[in-house]
């Protein structure tokens, strides 16, 4: 990626990696939501936003770095 060294990773690499940290903790935030059977906060807050965050960041990792291979 554009701004990235062997030293030092660039803005967009550090945005994507902390992006995608917030992630994964929301994810088991859900799998808590899953076990009390939906009532959590997480599952009236984050789901709705779930589809639409994952096809960004799909989207923007693969025109990002070139590799996406869409038909």
């Amino acid at each position: 990626m554009r701004g990235d060294s062997p030293s030092h990773y660039g803005g967009i690499t550090r945005f994507l990696h902390w992006f995608m940290g917030l992630l994964v903790v929301l994810q088991f935030l859900k799998l808590g939501d899953r076990i009390k059977d939906g009532e959590h906060w997480v599952g009236q807050t984050i789901v709705p936003w779930h589809v639409s965050i994952g096809a960004s960041i799909f989207v923007g990792s693969s025109s990002l770095t070139g590799d996406a291979d869409i038909h």
